[in-house]
């Protein structure tokens, strides 16, 4: 992997990564593997639950903005891309902090043919509001 960050006076965190995994798969394997669309999701299945990288080679752009308008909420978003197939994941969310209490709204899109690493997923987008309590 090798990326860098960037923090503006503005507070806004940009960081760009090329994240690389010599046991990935190389576009020529992807392709041949999807020729049987079963194998090609147990390979993704296999490499999500290890928390590997399922492709040989990816990009990955993020961006966070803490204290947005106010000084308790933050914003944050990050777009993978596969240069491989083409197929990407962006997402954003918006976060209010309270002393015991965290509320967040969550918006991916996932984005590629049916047989890409993000186009293969069930859910194309998908919206959660997610409340957490700390005690």
């Amino acid at each position: 992997m090798l990326g860098g960050t960037y923090t503006t006076l503005s507070k806004w965190a940009l960081t760009a990564e090329y994240q690389y995994n010599g046991f990935g798969l190389s576009q020529s394997a992807w392709a041949a593997l999807g020729a049987t669309p079963l194998a090609q999701r147990a390979y993704l299945q296999e490499a999500l639950r290890r928390q590997e990288l399922a492709p040989r080679q990816a990009y990955l752009l993020h961006a966070a903005r803490k204290g947005l308008l106010l000084k308790s909420l933050d914003l944050g978003a990050y777009l993978r891309i596969n240069p491989g197939d083409g197929s990407r994941l962006g997402w954003i969310e918006l976060r209010q902090h309270w002393n015991s209490a965290d509320l967040s709204l969550q918006l991916q899109d996932n984005r590629g043919r049916p047989a890409s690493e993000f186009g293969l997923l069930p859910e194309r987008r998908s919206v959660q509001l997610l409340g957490t309590y700390y005690y």
